[in-house]
């Protein structure tokens, strides 16, 4: 009861310090993912610290979590545990530090940008994805 009424009387500041932090960070990550990854797809989120990222145009033999672990050196969400049709998913959370979300985006561009689709098994020229898995449920 006692931090609850804290935060009521005292928050506002912080509150507001997150929110532009947040919103600095949820800007990198569309910025980063349109200007070095334009093959995944996204979405600025509006209401949430998680980027939905879909990369199932690259048609990878494993899930994109894995090679982003391997490649990249980062551990994100893959999508397969938040239902069907999610596999080809990642899920970055940024709420986090401006420095470790840059390492973060370092490490997903090295793991997935165009220069390694080669290796990667291929992005797909022309593909596009299905939208099922954005539908409400």
């Amino acid at each position: 009861m006692v931090a609850t009424e804290a935060a009521w009387r005292d928050g506002d500041a912080w509150q507001r310090e997150l929110l532009t932090v947040l919103d600095r960070n949820r800007r990198r990550v569309h910025e980063v993912l349109r200007s070095r990854l334009p093959h995944l797809r996204h979405h600025l989120p509006e209401a949430t610290y998680l980027a939905w990222i879909d990369a199932r145009a690259l048609r990878l033999e494993r899930p994109p979590v894995e090679r982003v672990l391997a490649t990249g050196g980062v551990l994100l969400d893959g999508g397969s545990p938040f239902g069907p049709g999610a596999d080809g998913f990642l899920r970055l959370n940024f709420a986090t530090s401006h420095g470790v979300l840059e390492d973060i985006l370092t490490g997903l561009t090295r793991a997935l940008a165009p220069d390694n689709a080669q290796e990667q098994n291929d992005l797909t020229p022309g593909h596009t994805p299905d939208r099922s898995f954005f539908r409400c449920r």
